[in-house]
């Protein structure tokens, strides 16, 4: 629930500050002004994310009381997720498939990557250039 303080305050940061992006600074911002809040990293579900939700951050206090000073950001907010701080950091998005990567492959399985790999070894052959399974040499200029 946002108190009236914490609305007034969120409504100030919005006036100096696009909420897109910035949900890191924007509860940095407020943990400063308000120590009694805590900033959690979690998970936002929504209609741009419904699936896998985006991974976001928000305050909260101790009893879980939730405010979120970038909301705005999302068209709707479905839920607040907890993210398993012990599983692995996603490091990007998949080129192939747009879920979430693990490596710094491109690629979210053998799958994605196989198909990747099929895909750009394809543009490097009508292109003429060397390719990883073709020895001839690139042609100068």
């Amino acid at each position: 629930m946002t108190t009236a303080k914490y609305q007034t305050w969120i409504d100030r940061w919005r006036g100096s500050n696009d909420p897109v992006g910035a949900c890191v600074q924007a509860t940095n911002a407020m943990v400063a002004e308000f120590p009694e809040r805590t900033r959690v990293r979690r998970h936002v579900f929504g209609p741009r994310c419904p699936v896998t939700g985006w991974p976001h951050w928000w305050c909260e206090t101790d009893d879980g009381d939730l405010v979120d000073p970038s909301a705005s950001q999302f068209p709707a907010i479905f839920d607040y997720v907890a993210i398993d701080e012990s599983a692995p950091e996603p490091t990007g998005k998949c080129m192939e498939c747009g879920d979430y990567c693990y490596d710094t492959s491109g690629a979210c399985s053998p799958a994605c990557l196989a198909s990747l790999n099929t895909y750009y070894n394809g543009i490097i052959a009508d292109a003429g250039m060397l390719s990883p399974l073709n020895t001839k040499e690139i042609p100068d200029g």
